[in-house]
């Protein structure tokens, strides 16, 4: 019965793991996906938030809880919860109207180098995860 329910709290911390990624991939995914006219870098950041969420869409309903895929999730958490910050630290709300104002203080807050890394992190982490997910099934 105590190893049913250990069980049970794994799969809800792992859950609640996968949860946290998504949530934070979603909204950056949205933050910038909803930039007009926004730079290749930019759009090629989002894409990479995009397919993201649709692994982790995935890793959810398996549910096959492994050390590697834990990890994996948390270089992906990091990864997200960096951007989040810089997104928030730079005053870049959606409720800012002016595409000209968030340009003008993203170029400020980024760099392209800075955008590339980001994404760069970013692939590494959906292959990381990838691999992490497909050995977690044997």
């Amino acid at each position: 019965m105590a190893e049913a329910l250990g069980i049970a709290g794994s799969v809800v911390s792992f859950v609640g793991l996968v949860g946290q990624v998504a949530q934070g991939v979603n909204y950056l995914y949205s933050f910038f996906n909803s930039m007009q006219d926004a730079p290749s870098d930019i759009k090629s950041l989002a894409a990479e938030l995009k397919l993201l969420g649709t692994i982790l869409d995935e890793v959810n309903r398996d549910v096959a809880d492994s050390a590697a895929l834990r990890a994996a999730l948390q270089l992906c958490k990091d990864i997200i919860t960096e951007l989040e910050g810089l997104v928030q630290k730079s005053n870049l709300t959606s409720k800012q109207s002016r595409v000209k104002r968030l340009w003008s203080q993203m170029s400020t807050a980024f760099r392209n180098e800075e955008f590339r890394k980001y994404i760069e992190r970013l692939e590494r982490a959906k292959t990381t995860l990838l691999h992490a997910k497909t050995t977690s099934h044997g």
